[in-house]
């Protein structure tokens, strides 16, 4: 809950204070703790005093809740008064001042912002950036916080060339890999996140070397069977419309197979794997062995074992003229 009053850190053991006010104390507290715990506080009186009796040791106390932002430092100043905290404390001036309202010109925003991509752009700032957040947890509310604080937002075609061209060429270590692979799995999106990447696709088109990339990758990749089934579970049943049939149809038209990929798909959809298929390998093996042995005709044997087939199947089988991969 947002909070705008007067606060204080009183030491539990020479009962000396640090008086502040904020317009959001809860926060003001958090960063104060945060810039005490790296041993970077502003106020060096301060920072020292943590140092030596230890964070535990201070208590924070609410003085006052202040509901009108304008009297806020009057009112800190009161306290600072009250309890002598410049001199019998731990402020470090005896008149409350602060930054409340102050805006930095677009000069000085300008200044800053070239110092911060100087400082945070060497080797050496990134490391310790990546250092200080391994193996950070992000809370599911801080999540929900950046995620609301991002959407809609849309990124500048700059930004897009920039983010791209950092990207160009960074490859991600396994264990990165991994950790997104456990992730994501058993995840599902909802219907109106597939909805808004499907339409976010339209129209959008791979460059040559992105398919050749993909192309290298993928080649002699094997999907497991646990995949595969579910490939096959996910597209029993969809309809194609006819917009995506004269799409598949396009792609298709005047492709060559090579005389392997022929002769693949000719091995997978063979005998009994045809989708077509009356007969087992058995059946076949058994129709031969009936003929050499008895030298029963093709419409006999189709009339007493296999009336469900046809006299010219039966007479392919006899003549080897089908099934030649059982010969």
């Amino acid at each position: 809950m947002k909070v705008a009053g007067v606060y204080c850190f009183l030491n539990k053991i020479n009962f000396k204070r640090y008086i502040g006010s904020a317009v959001n104390i809860d926060r003001r507290i958090k960063y104060h703790k945060s810039l005490l715990k790296t041993n970077k506080h502003s106020n060096i009186k301060f920072q020292r005093a943590v140092n030596k009796w230890g964070i535990d040791n201070f208590e924070i106390i609410v003085l006052e809740e202040v509901y009108d932002i304008n009297v806020l430092r009057d009112r800190e100043q009161h306290f600072i008064d009250f309890y002598n905290s410049c001199s019998e404390g731990y402020n470090l001036a005896p008149n409350a001042k602060g930054l409340l309202g102050f805006k930095h010109s677009q000069e000085s925003k300008n200044k800053m912002s070239e110092t911060m991509k100087v400082i945070a752009g060497t080797k050496e700032s990134r490391d310790r950036m990546s250092k200080a957040l391994k193996g950070r947890i992000i809370s599911k509310e801080w999540r929900d916080k950046l995620r609301k604080a991002n959407l809609g937002k849309k990124l500048s075609e700059e930004t897009k060339a920039k983010m791209s061209i950092a990207q160009k060429g960074k490859k991600m270590s396994l264990e990165s890999i991994e950790k997104m692979r456990k992730a994501n799995k058993g995840k599902k999106l909802s219907l109106e996140h597939i909805e808004k990447m499907r339409i976010s696709k339209i129209g959008f088109k791979l460059s040559e070397e992105h398919k050749e990339k993909l192309r290298k990758a993928n080649t002699g990749r094997k999907l497991s069977q646990e995949i595969r089934q579910k490939i096959s579970l996910a597209n029993k049943g969809k309809i194609r419309t006819q917009e995506c049939k004269d799409k598949l149809s396009r792609i298709q038209f005047g492709k060559k197979l090579s005389p392997e990929t022929r002769d693949k798909i000719g091995m997978s959809q063979r005998g009994m794997k045809h989708h077509n298929a009356k007969l087992m390998d058995e059946d076949v093996i058994l129709i031969r062995l009936i003929h050499e042995i008895s030298g029963i005709k093709s419409t006999e044997i189709r009339d007493k074992y296999f009336p469900y087939m046809s006299r010219h199947a039966i007479s392919g089988i006899i003549n080897n003229t089908s099934w030649k991969h059982l010969l």
